[in-house]
C-alpha cells in the first residue's frame, strides 16, 4: 500500500551540498524541503572560501604594494586598516548571501525550514524551530516551537565543524578557529596557528602579509603532510621565506595567560620550549556534525562520518550522505559532486547507478603560489604499488612567469605509460592550470595530445604543454632517430 509522505525528498543542512541538491530537485519538480540551523550557504560562505580568498586576495595586493621595487615601480608601505578589510569580507559574502537567500530557493519549489533537526525514525524527523531566523521562517509554519516532516528520501548534509584538540588551559586561555578569524575587530599581532593543513598555510600567509607575526606549530614531520615532500618544500620554503616560523614535530602541552599573553608550553623534538603569543587559532581538522538522532533513524555512522558506500547510500538504502558530513571527500566542489550523483541516482532514477571517483576530484592550496592536484600523487600511487613514469617542468623556464617575477614552483605529472594518472602543480593559477589535467584524466586524454595542442604564448598555461613535451623530447632527439632520418633522407647535419 501507497504510504504518503510529507515530501519526496528532504534536505538536512543548507550548505554547498544541500542546496545544490534542492535546487536541482525542486527544479525537476520534486516536494523538497530544505533544513538547516542558521542561514544558508553553510560553512564555505560564512567561515571558509568566500572569506579566506577575500582575505587572501587582500593580502596578495598589500605585499605587491610593498615588493613594488621588484616590478619597476615605487614601494608603498602604507598602513592598512583592519576594519576595512574585514569589512570588504562582509561586503562580499553579502553579495554572493543574495543567491542564498531562502526566497529564491522558495520560488523553484523548495520549502525551506530554519531549525535544529532530529530522527525519530528512518522516515520523520522533528525540527525545533529556530528564533534566531525567525523572520526567515516559512508563513505557514505556525506558531508551535516544533514540528515534524516526513520524507520518502532523506539526504543528510550537515557538513563539519573545527575539531578542538585536548590541551589543558586552552579553552581557558581562549582561542579562534576559522569560525571566528573573519570577524575579529583587532588584527592578531603574534598568532600561533596548532595544526599544519591547508587553512593554516593559506592564513598563516595572508596574516603574515597583513602584519602578523605568525607562528605555525605542527606535531609532524612535515608541513603541509598530505603532499608530496618536493611539493611541501617549495611552499615551506616559501613561508620561511616570507617570515612564517614552521615548527615541525612538536606538542602543546599546556598554556597559559600572563597578562594580555597567552603562553603555550611546548615540545619540541622532546625539547622543552615556550612560545608566548596574544592569539591561538586552531586548524587540527575537522569533525562531522553528527548529532541528529542517526541512531532512531538506524543509520551506522562512525566519529568520522556517516557511513556510505560508494552511490552515497548510507546503512538505510533511502537515505543519502553528502559533503563533509560523510567525512570523505571535503572540499566544496566534491560536496557539489556528490550532490549531483545523488540527483542521478535517487531522483531521475538512471539504471546505470553513478558511483564516487575520489582520483577525478581535485584540489588546490590558494597560497601564493599555489598548489594543485588531481589523481595520483607519488604517495598514493606507491601505496597502490603502481609503477609510473614522472615528467616535471620548471616554472623558472615559462616566459609568462618570468615577465611577472613569479617563478617559483613546476608541474609533476604521473604516467602509466601516456595514460595520465595524476598532475601535481605548484605555481600562480595551478587551480586554474589543474582543469586540463582534470580533464585528461576524466576522459582518459593521452600525454600525446597535450605535447601536441598548440597554447596561447605567453600564458602560464603553457607550461602544460612543456611538462607533456618534456617526456617525450629524450624519445624523439635521440642518436637513433638521428641515424635512421640520416639514412633515409640524406640529411647532413652535425654528427
Amino acid at each position: 500500500m501507497f504510504k504518503k509522505y510529507d515530501y519526496d525528498h528532504l534536505i538536512i543542512g543548507g550548505g554547498s551540498a544541500g542546496l545544490s541538491l534542492a535546487s536541482a530537485a525542486a527544479q525537476l519538480g520534486v516536494k523538497v524541503a530544505l533544513i538547516d540551523k542558521n542561514m544558508l550557504g553553510g560553512d564555505c560562505l560564512h567561515f571558509g572560501c568566500i572569506p579566506s580568498k577575500t582575505l587572501i586576495k587582500t593580502a596578495k595586493v598589500a605585499h605587491q604594494q610593498s615588493h613594488a621595487s621588484n616590478y619597476g615601480l615605487k614601494t608603498n608601505n602604507q598602513p592598512h586598516s583592519w576594519d576595512q578589510i574585514i569589512k570588504r569580507i562582509s561586503d562580499v559574502q553579502a553579495g554572493i548571501q543574495m543567491h542564498d537567500h531562502p526566497d529564491r530557493f522558495r520560488k523553484m519549489g523548495c520549502e525551506v525550514v530554519f531549525g535544529k533537526a532530529k530522527f525519530l525514525n528512518k522516515h520523520t524527523v522533528n525540527v525545533t524551530l529556530s528564533k534566531t531566523w525567525e523572520k526567515f521562517q516559512p508563513a505557514n509554519i505556525g506558531s508551535e516551537p516544533q514540528i515534524q516532516i516526513t520524507a520518502k528520501r532523506i539526504t543528510i548534509a550537515t557538513g563539519s565543524r573545527p575539531k578542538i584538540p585536548n590541551i589543558p588551559g586552552l579553552k581557558e586561555s581562549g582561542f579562534i578557529t576559522n569560525e571566528h578569524i573573519f570577524r575579529l575587530r583587532e588584527q592578531p599581532r603574534k598568532l600561533a596557528i596548532i595544526g599544519g593543513g591547508v587553512i593554516s598555510a593559506e592564513l598563516a600567509q595572508a596574516l603574515n602579509r597583513l602584519g602578523t607575526k605568525v607562528t605555525i606549530l605542527e606535531q609532524h614531520s612535515q608541513f603541509l603532510g598530505r603532499l608530496d615532500s618536493d611539493m611541501a618544500e617549495v611552499l615551506t620554503q616559501k613561508l620561511i621565506d616570507e617570515g612564517v616560523k614552521i615548527i615541525t614535530n612538536t606538542k602543546p602541552v599546556k598554556i597559559t595567560t600572563d597578562g594580555l599573553e597567552k603562553k603555550i608550553e611546548l615540545l619540541v623534538n622532546d625539547q622543552p620550549q615556550t612560545l608566548s603569543v596574544d592569539s591561538i587559532l586552531i586548524a587540527t581538522g575537522r569533525l562531522p556534525n553528527l548529532d541528529l538522532g542517526l541512531d532512531a533513524a538506524g543509520v551506522a555512522y562512525t566519529e568520522k562520518g556517516v557511513t556510505v558506500n560508494s552511490k552515497l547510500r548510507t546503512s538505510q538504502s533511502h537515505i543519502t550522505a553528502i559533503g563533509d558530513v560523510n567525512g570523505q571527500l571535503m572540499f566544496t566542489h566534491a560536496a557539489n559532486y556528490e550532490a549531483g550523483i545523488v540527483l542521478v541516482n535517487e531522483i531521475l532514477r538512471i539504471p546505470f547507478k553513478q558511483k564516487v571517483n575520489p582520483m577525478k576530484i581535485g584540489w588546490t592550496i590558494f597560497t601564493d603560489p599555489e598548489i594543485a592536484h588531481i589523481g595520483h600523487s607519488e604517495v598514493s600511487a606507491k601505496e597502490a604499488k603502481i609503477k609510473y613514469e614522472l615528467t616535471k617542468f620548471d616554472l623558472a623556464k615559462n616566459d609568462r612567469a618570468q615577465a611577472e617575477n613569479t617563478t617559483t614552483g613546476y608541474i609533476k605529472v604521473l604516467l602509466k605509460g601516456s595514460t595520465i594518472i595524476g598532475a601535481q602543480i605548484v605555481a600562480p593559477r595551478a587551480g586554474e592550470i589543474i582543469r586540463e589535467w582534470q580533464l585528461a584524466i576524466d576522459n582518459n586524454i593521452p600525454l600525446t595530445k597535450i605535447a601536441r595542442s598548440t597554447y596561447i604564448y605567453p600564458t602560464f598555461g603553457e607550461a602544460s604543454k612543456w611538462a607533456a613535451s618534456t617526456h617525450y623530447g629524450p624519445r624523439l632527439f635521440n642518436p637513433k632517430v638521428k641515424t635512421w632520418l640520416k639514412f633515409w633522407f640524406h640529411y647532413r647535419g652535425k654528427d
